[in-house]
Order: structure tokens, then C-alpha cells, then sequence
């Protein structure tokens, strides 16, 4: 599919198949009386801009088009609004999903707390997998991907079982909510995937778009250095209709525990969880900072958010 983004103002623009996909999706003050959007289009997510506008990525046609671009750009020229609304579709394929991601963070404060929430979940019995995750992250000489607040990863699953390759644009952490765009494919070859620690240049050679037309044509990055990672243990448990992943992520200079839930409805499912955590005397508090800037500035992030 191919993602594009608009502006609803006054008229219809000329991407119909889009302004119907939009309008579909919107809340009921800015929906007009419409019928179901055809099946080609699907909205990836909207949010109200300054102004009382409505900027709307959204998705139609063929192909595997991966521009989640231009609504970053549009978020950079005007003020972010506090609490944005966002909606939330995901498409994928055989080779790539993209998504606007959103997710409840709630930081707990010691192993302790990380055991107590595994056992209000069900324990063992109840967890749907456990992963064994390496973090390794990637930008160009000159930093340009830091640069824009975007982010490379290459996650490998139990060493050389999978290996995911994720761009990640800026995230916005507000009260335990975090949304940020993101794109990820699968590498074709995890264990060759491996090499690209010690030699990026594999990773950026990949026919990949969100490596050729993300990577290397928007931010202009030619060649890739790794900047190291951490390693996380993640737990999956079923909770209200969604995953919840259980964190124990350890970087070099400690070990963090966190829990964090996708939903196109975080505050409906934070509720929820914070119902749960109170229920059993379990300690938590909102995440302020992503696993990437506690390993980019040492702790030093984590430090100054308590």
C-alpha cells in the first residue's frame, strides 16, 4: 500500500479514495455522514493540528509504499499538541509493517515488582512466550538519524532465530502513553544478519524501503556505524484483549524492568492496568524516557527522570 498524508480543510482534495478513508475515522464533531471507505484505503493515523485541522496518513491503492514521512514533517513545523488524538491501523505483508505505534509505559521499580506482575497475570501457566532479545542500534557517521530523533534497530531473537529491523521516528512519552511512527521489516537472512554488528554495511545494502528510501534517500545516511545495545528478556501475557510485554532490559550499567501494552486505545487499557497493579500493591510509575535514550546517555536519562 502506499501511505500519504493530507490535511482535511473545507473541501474534499483530489485523493478522494484517502479523504473518504479519513473522514471514515475521524471523531464523531469532524465526520461527515458518509458510507464505509472503499476496501483499497486504510488509515494509519490521525491527529488534530493547531488551527483545528485534522492531518491524516492514511494508506490506498497497490504496492508497498513506506512514506511515513511527511506527517513528521508537518509535527516539526507546528507545535505538537499535548495530547494528540491518534488512530490506529496496521497493515503488513510478508515483508514489512507499517504503523503508527502507540503504547502504555509503566516503569516498575526493582525485580521484586517485575516477579509481583507476573503472578497477578497468571505466572507461568498464563505467559504466551518469552523472547530473548538483542538490541543493537545503527546511525551514519555524522549522526544524521540522531539528528532528526530517528532511531535504527536490528533486534535478534534467541541470538540468530529472527532478526527485525525497525526505523523508528520521535517518540512522545505523556503520562505512560508513548506515540511515534514506525517502520519494520524482516531480515531475509538472521543468521547472516548477525554480521552486521561488527559490519553495518550489509544491513544498509539491503533492497529494503524503509532502508532505501528511509535511511539513505531522507536522512542521506551512505553508511552505517553501530553504536552497541542492551539486552532485554521480554515476557508476553494476554491482558484485556491485548499482549502485555514484560521487560527486564539490561544495559551496562543496570538492569530497568517495564511493562508496555500496544493499543489503538491506551488510555482505556492504562486504566486498566494501573486497576490491576493497585489491586495487588504493586509499585509503578510512568515511563519518562525509551530504552534507547537510557542506553544512548548511560542512565543518565533515567537518573534525572526520577
Amino acid at each position: 500500500m502506499e501511505a500519504r498524508s493530507l490535511v482535511l480543510v473545507g473541501r474534499a482534495t483530489t485523493a478522494r479514495r484517502l479523504a473518504w478513508c479519513a473522514r471514515a475515522r475521524l471523531p464523531a464533531a469532524g465526520r461527515s455522514a458518509a458510507a464505509p471507505p472503499p476496501p483499497a484505503c486504510r488509515l494509519l493515523f490521525s491527529h488534530r493540528a493547531p488551527g483545528g485541522r485534522w492531518v491524516v496518513t492514511a494508506a490506498a491503492g497497490a504496492g508497498t509504499g513506506q512514506e511515513v514521512w511527511k506527517r513528521e514533517r508537518e509535527e516539526r513545523e507546528t507545535p505538537t499538541p499535548t495530547h494528540p488524538h491518534y488512530s490506529f491501523t496496521k497493515i503488513s505483508s510478508s515483508h514489512h509493517s507499517l504503523f503508527a505505534q502507540i503504547e502504555v509505559k509503566l516503569r516498575l521499580p526493582d525485580a521484586a515488582a517485575y516477579g509481583a506482575v507476573a503472578a497477578a497475570l497468571g505466572g507461568p501457566p498464563a505467559r504466551k512466550a518469552t523472547h530473548h532479545q538483542e538490541n543493537f542500534f545503527f546511525d551514519g557517521p555524522g549522526k544524521e538519524l540522531g539528528a532528526e530523533r530517528a532511531v535504527l534497530r536490528v533486534r535478534y531473537y534467541d541470538t540468530d532465530r529472527r532478526a527485525l529491523i525497525t526505523l523508528k521516528g520521535k517518540q512522545i512519552l505523556v503520562d505512560g502513553i508513548g506515540r511515534g511512527s514506525e517502520v519494520e521489516a524482516d531480515a531475509p537472512d538472521p543468521k547472516a544478519a548477525r554480521a552486521w554488528v561488527e559490519d553495518p554495511s550489509g544491513l544498509l545494502a539491503l533492497d529494503l524501503p524503509l532502508l532505501r528510501d528511509g535511511v539513505a534517500s531522507r536522512f542521506g545516511v551512505s553508511s552505517l556505524v553501530c553504536l552497541g545495545g542492551f539486552e532485554n528478556v521480554r515476557q508476553e501475557f494476554p491482558f484485556a484483549g491485548h499482549t502485555l510485554e514484560l521487560d527486564e532490559t539490561r544495559f551496562a550499567w543496570g538492569t530497568l524492568y517495564e511493562i508496555e501494552v500496544e493499543s489503538g486505545e491506551p488510555e482505556v487499557v492504562k486504566a486498566k492496568l494501573e486497576a490491576l497493579l493497585k489491586e495487588h500493591a504493586i509499585p509503578f510509575s510512568y515511563s519518562t524516557t525509551t530504552k534507547f535514550h537510557n542506553f544512548i546517555t548511560g542512565g543518565q536519562a533515567e537518573e534525572e527522570g526520577r
